[in-house]
């Protein structure tokens, strides 16, 4: 079966785009190792304090899509820490 020149191109970009890219695997990979090791550093307190509140927002997202209702006294009795 022979493919029209534009699907052809087509599937040649599809194929690029789900590439896996050396470079960005080597960026990713150097940008875990970093924030392992200099996880307890102040420079990267700001970024740790951000992962928190997108974490936590989360929960505050999942609450309210099963329409709980949230109130300080119940979030202080069930703390676990």
């Amino acid at each position: 079966m022979k493919l029209s020149r534009q699907r052809s191109v087509r599937l040649r970009a599809m194929e690029a785009r789900h590439h896996l890219d050396g470079r960005l695997l080597f960026a990713l990979a150097a940008a875990a190792l970093a924030g392992i090791l200099f996880w307890n550093t102040w420079p990267l307190y700001p970024f740790k304090l951000l992962v928190v509140l997108m974490h936590e927002s989360g929960h505050a997202a999942a609450t309210l899509l099963v329409a709980a209702r949230w109130t300080p006294s119940a979030s202080a009795r069930t703390r676990a820490g």
